[in-house]
């Protein structure tokens, strides 16, 4: 013989039963809310490592444009060098011209 629950003998037999299905109900759901919270934690994972790689791109990007600014810079400087050279060098012309008209 097997327990009375199964048997479905009397009243005590029958509450045992809606106990039994009522915690079988409950563990299911508490298993879908689990399934449930790993994937919600599973796209919190991956939206933080979408950002992360987006603050990596955009330093990178900071970085190249910082790298592109000290360039220019550093053309700027060599063009206006290379503007008073010339410039010096028309002037000893002239000078030099100046120089023999006298």
């Amino acid at each position: 013989g097997g327990s009375s629950r199964w048997r479905g003998e009397g009243a005590g037999a029958s509450r045992e039963v809606d106990l039994a299905d009522r915690l079988d109900r409950l563990a299911a759901q508490l298993r879908r809310e689990g399934e449930a919270t790993r994937a919600i934690q599973a796209h919190i994972a991956e939206q933080h490592r979408l950002l992360v790689e987006r603050d990596e791109a955009i330093e990178l990007l900071v970085d190249m444009v910082r790298e592109r600014e000290e360039t220019a810079g550093e053309i700027e400087e060599r063009i206006a060098a290379r503007a008073a050279e010339a410039a010096a060098a028309e002037l000893r012309e002239v000078e030099a011209i100046e120089a023999e008209r006298r």
